[in-house]
């Protein structure tokens, strides 16, 4: 019975969401129509899992109309047919308005951002991002594949958690050599560590009133009692992961400083 009452309860946010969003639409054309100095920029918002993005897209809609852009299913193989079609099939950046928001995940093979939009410098984008601690974005991923019954409840924390080293660095993907590089590449760049501030920075960045987050798809709060001793092997096996983030939070605190 608590099953089918969570369910009807995820049903009618997303229902609500989905109106507000659609509610929303016209009234984003046609504050663009009326402004008098039209803004130029077109941004690309890279939905990394499990960073809070769904939260990220609702407070756009209240800034652009949102241009969906993700792969069907959570991976490449969960749909071949389905994922080959829209890999072969990326939208025309250059049909995009300054009013609307390209949104996607962009985060495994054949479906990365530099592979599926190679021309989103040339034609002017500005990418926009948010990261998470490592450790905190693993374990929310492990308690949603339980939610989305793709793991077993069962299954031993620590061992999922290490099952995938440097996640975070494989959905750009980026390397050692590179990891800055790439960053330096995104017009914005912020964390979790603060969410509702660093979104109220983009807000400011992007000429844009604040917005208050609300929060989407997650799941129930349950603690788990990690080891130091197995923390530190954590970190040990996703330190690319680690040394992203701690870049990440450079660049946003030199952002909130400048």
């Amino acid at each position: 019975m608590k099953g089918r009452v969570d369910s009807i309860a995820d049903f009618a946010q997303k229902a609500d969401k989905k109106l507000r969003h659609l509610i929303r639409r016209p009234k984003t054309w046609a504050q663009y129509c009326l402004d008098s100095e039209k803004p130029t920029e077109r941004y690309i918002f890279h939905h990394i899992p499990k960073c809070a993005g769904t939260s990220a897209v609702d407070a756009l809609t209240n800034w652009f109309i949102v241009l969906k852009d993700y792969a069907p299913g959570w991976s490449e193989s969960s749909d071949l047919p389905a994922y080959k079609a829209y890999c072969d099939n990326p939208l025309d950046l250059a049909k995009i308005k300054p009013y609307q928001i390209l949104v996607g995940h962009f985060h495994v093979d054949q479906s990365y951002l530099h592979q599926r939009y190679p021309e989103w410098q040339a034609q002017g984008f500005k990418l926009i991002t948010f990261l998470r601690d490592p450790l905190a974005l693993q374990i929310s991923q492990y308690k949603y594949e339980i939610k989305m019954k793709r793991v077993s409840a069962d299954e031993i924390l620590e061992h999922r958690l290490m099952l995938r080293p440097n996640w975070i660095a494989e959905r750009f993907p980026v390397t050692e050599l590179n990891y800055q590089k790439v960053l330096d590449q995104y017009a914005f760049v912020g964390t979790m560590d603060n969410y509702q501030a660093a979104f109220n920075r983009l807000a400011s960045m992007i000429g844009k009133p604040p917005v208050d987050l609300k929060s989407y798809n997650t799941t129930k709060k349950r603690s788990f009692n990690l080891s130091a001793e197995f923390i530190s092997e954590f970190k040990d096996a996703n330190s690319l992961d680690y040394k992203l983030y701690e870049y990440a939070q450079k660049l946003e605190c030199e952002a909130a400083n400048s």
